[in-house]
Parts: structure tokens; C-alpha cells; sequence
């Protein structure tokens, strides 16, 4: 591997979904498994293209119009009610013409199936998370999620590694603002030049970590796509493994 360790690096702040965790179902997957349950076969068998859309150009963009109108804070998440707006909105993107009931029976099962137990931590992780904390790198959390996941990393024993856990789903908090890895090197007392910023996702977490002036780092094993939008100044990781050559 390329000489590319960096000295001045003291601490290390993590992604979580396609980093330290992986998960057994895409979100799309998880809505066309919804769509099916509630009569809507049709909309399931979409192409994932045409599905992504009817998420992002009606519900998300509504969702996010909403937060910003009404200045939320960085730990807010949308009511029961707001859920189920949000999924008249998606269906009525789909095409369906639907009553409140049908939106409300989808949010139901939608929350019924526990995004965090779909989460697993790979022993990899977990091995690269100790072998580093015995080698006195501080470590944070930022993540892009509407829940806490500080029970998910106390599940798998983890939790007590981390100096600082920061999440939100709000625009303006969530990456690639740049507003939760600052926060995240201001409670560590670490200045963010000193902090690598570990993400799979160019446009979000690299994004982020340079805007917040610390060094990205970008993991590849979950989305090797990423690859064809790598910036030169980015240190490609292939398997989280490959940091413990990294960070000496």
C-alpha cells in the first residue's frame, strides 16, 4: 500500500450505515416489499431509477421544505401524522389514488420493521474499532439517521469506544454540512485538521469532511461505485482492514 500514513491524525470519526455497520436491505427494497403488502404489485416491480424518483421529487422535497420552514433543531424527527403525509405523498408520486388508510397502513409497516435490527456490525469493524482505540486514536460517530444510534452500538458492544455520537436528519445539520463533524471535533477538544473523516459516499461524507477541513477518507467494499467520483486528494480504503496500515 502507498506511504500514505498521516502523523498528525489523532482522531477518527466514523459513518455508520455502509461503514462500521452493513445492512441486509436497500431502502428501496424495503419500499417495494411495502408497496407489495399493501396491493400496490404494479409500483413494486418499478425500476429502481423511477421508484428513487417519486421519493425524491415529491415526499423528500415536501419533507425538506417543512424542516427548514419551521427551523427545526438537529435531533427533530417528524411526527406520526407528518409520516403518514409523507406517504400519501409518495403514493400520489407513484400515481395511486389513495385514501389516508392506505398511506397509514404503509408508515404502520413501515415502522413495524426496525431499521436498526436490519443493521449488523461485521467482526471486521469491530476488530479495526479496538485494535485503533489501543493505539490511542479518539473516535466519534456521525451519522445521517432520524434515531439515536447509541442503543445500536451498545447492542454490539461498542458504544463505550466512542467519545461523541452525532446524528441528524435535518438540512443543515445532516452531511455533507459540515455542522456534526465540527461538533464532533469540538467535543473530543481535537482541532478538525487533526481528524480523519471515514465515509462511503463521495458526494456526502468526503464532501463533508473537506468542508470541514479534515482529511477523507473513502470505504469502498459496500459502494464500489464511488470509486469513478474519487477526488485525488482522497484516500481510498477497500476493506476496513486496510486502516490499521493506515493509521500507525
Amino acid at each position: 500500500m502507498q506511504e500514505l500514513r498521516d502523523q498528525n491524525i489523532c482522531a477518527i470519526i466514523f459513518d455508520l450505515d455502509d461503514t462500521l455497520y452493513t445492512s441486509d436491505a436497500r431502502m428501496l427494497d424495503v419500499a417495494r416489499r411495502l408497496l407489495r403488502e399493501i396491493g400496490l404489485d404494479e409500483c413494486s416491480s418499478l425500476p429502481d431509477q423511477r421508484l428513487q424518483e417519486a421519493f425524491t421529487g415529491g415526499p423528500d422535497q415536501w419533507l425538506r421544505e417543512y424542516m427548514q420552514k419551521n427551523d427545526v433543531d438537529q435531533h427533530w424527527k417528524p411526527s406520526r401524522d407528518l409520516w403518514v403525509e409523507y406517504g400519501r405523498r409518495l403514493l400520489q408520486s407513484l400515481g395511486v389514488k389513495e385514501s389516508k388508510g392506505l398511506a397509514a397502513t404503509m408508515i404502520s409497516k413501515w415502522m413495524g420493521y426496525g431499521v436498526d435490527m436490519r443493521s449488523h456490525l461485521p467482526e471486521e469493524s469491530k476488530l479495526v474499532l479496538e485494535e485503533l482505540h489501543l493505539r490511542d486514536y479518539r473516535f466519534g460517530l456521525v451519522t445521517n439517521r432520524w434515531e439515536d444510534p447509541a442503543p445500536l452500538l451498545e447492542r454490539d458492544s461498542i458504544l463505550h469506544l466512542f467519545d461523541t455520537v452525532e446524528y441528524s436528519r435535518v438540512p443543515g445539520y445532516m452531511k455533507p454540512s459540515p455542522f456534526m463533524l465540527i461538533q464532533a471535533a469540538s467535543l473530543l477538544g481535537i482541532n478538525p485538521a487533526r481528524c480523519a473523516s471515514v465515509g462511503d459516499f463521495v458526494s456526502i461524507d468526503v464532501e463533508a469532511a473537506k468542508r470541514a477541513g479534515m482529511k477523507p477518507y473513502l470505504l469502498t467494499c459496500y459502494n464500489c461505485n464511488q470509486m469513478q467520483q474519487v477526488p485525488p486528494e482522497v484516500v481510498v480504503v477497500e476493506r476496513i482492514m486496510g486502516l490499521l496500515e493506515l493509521f500507525p
